[in-house]
Order: structure tokens, then C-alpha cells, then sequence
């Protein structure tokens, strides 16, 4: 996927000024921002760089079956907050 710096290319349109954010920041309340800064971490720890770029676990079992589980990271992340 194209993209430049952290987000892919085609969200860019989509992404709110600095400015923009600056003010609905401030008109929320303290407990809301906490929310908000709660959620910005977890996501961070969903989704932050690790040094597995991808994992395949082939696992056999007694039946002869194989399990296979294959993961990567997501190529984005959004948060939405109403």
C-alpha cells in the first residue's frame, strides 16, 4: 500500500488540521480527554511497530489435521469517537 509518512496515501483528504483538533480538544472536559488519551495508548499498544513483521504457525494435531494461523500487522488504524 502507497502511502506517505504514517498513513496510508488515500486518507490523507480525510485527516483533520492540527488546528481543527486543537479545538474540539479543548472544548471537551478533562474526563473526556482522559478518554481520548486512554484510547490514543491502547491503540498504540494494539497496533504499535514490533520486531515480528509477520508470524505462520503450523500446528499438527493428533487427527493428522494441520492448524495454520498466519498474522501481519494491520496496515492502518482508526479511532472513532462520537
Amino acid at each position: 500500500m502507497a502511502g506517505t509518512g504514517l498513513f496510508p496515501a488515500w486518507i490523507g483528504k480525510a485527516l483533520v488540521a492540527d488546528a481543527v483538533f486543537g479545538r474540539a480538544y479543548a472544548s471537551v472536559s478533562e474526563r473526556e480527554r482522559a478518554l481520548l488519551k486512554t484510547a490514543l495508548v491502547r491503540s498504540w499498544e494494539w497496533s504499535a511497530p514490533s520486531e515480528v513483521v509477520s508470524r505462520r504457525t503450523e500446528t499438527l494435531l493428533r487427527s493428522g489435521l494441520r492448524a495454520v494461523t498466519r498474522s501481519a500487522p494491520r496496515p492502518a488504524l482508526a479511532l472513532f469517537f462520537d
